[in-house]
């Protein structure tokens, strides 16, 4: 599926990612239901055009602070301590600034994501689905759009919505390990594309790479150059304020 990059392949953790944000809020859909939130504080400003070295860039602070990055990855931990909001903080954690660091990585700070992380114990994908649907709702049903949750079809797919399960996350293991990952499309608006007439596409990380890749290519299907004006202009904001 690709090359994983060197500082994954080492389970090192990088100095830009020791600072991150957590916000501990729950489901809006479902009360019941934890959430933790989780953005980095810095992004990595790569070098591409005067060095042939991809690994190899800069750390930059944004002008004026980091804002909450209005993309998000919608994200289940499914393990059996889920529903403890101490041990789904820990997990949300090590997710953002291990098992997930790299995924910014980006020239365009505009583009970054944060994570939102649910916690359902033992749920079926069937279950994330029907959870992140109502959430979807919930959110949509909201005046402002601080913590609206993204369509995906605007930029092509044929997938309106997207969501990541996580299974098996050891928040002691300071170290990349594998860790039950999928990618699941879901809310098909088109018959075209992949798994026509199914009601979803389940995606699973055999091994570490396989991780890296996927959620590559989840970030990669939102194509945010037709999606910012999802955000109320959020791009152009960022990008005006960018690299500074």
């Amino acid at each position: 599926m690709g090359r994983t990059p060197q500082h994954l392949r080492r389970g090192m953790l990088p100095a830009e990612a020791s600072g991150i944000t957590v916000t501990r809020r729950v489901s809006d859909s479902d009360p019941s239901v934890s959430l933790i939130s989780t953005f980095r504080n810095t992004w990595l400003y790569r070098t591409y055009y005067n060095n042939s070295d991809p690994q190899t860039g800069i750390t930059r602070a944004h002008p004026s602070g980091i804002p909450r990055p209005r993309v998000s990855l919608q994200i289940y931990y499914t393990g059996a301590q889920a529903s403890d909001p101490d041990h789904l903080e820990r997990v949300a954690r090590v997710l953002e600034s291990v098992i997930l660091h790299g995924r910014n990585d980006t020239r365009d700070e505009y583009e970054r994501d944060r994570l939102d992380v649910y916690g359902l114990p033992g749920a079926s994908v069937e279950r994330c689905i029907s959870h992140q649907s109502s959430e979807i709702a919930a959110r949509e049903a909201q005046a402002s759009k601080e913590w609206y949750i993204q369509r995906y079809d605007i930029g092509g797919s044929s997938w309106r919505s997207a969501l990541v399960i996580v299974r098996d996350v050891d928040p002691e293991n300071t170290e990349n390990h594998v860790v039950g990952l999928s990618t699941v499309y879901f809310d098909r608006v088109r018959e075209d594309g992949e798994r026509p007439g199914e009601p979803y596409w389940e995606r699973r990380a055999e091994n570490l790479n396989d991780q890296w890749v996927l959620i590559h290519e989840l970030k990669h299907m939102l194509n945010w150059q037709h999606s910012a004006s999802q955000f109320d202009g959020e791009g152009e904001r960022y990008y005006d304020q960018g690299e500074g």
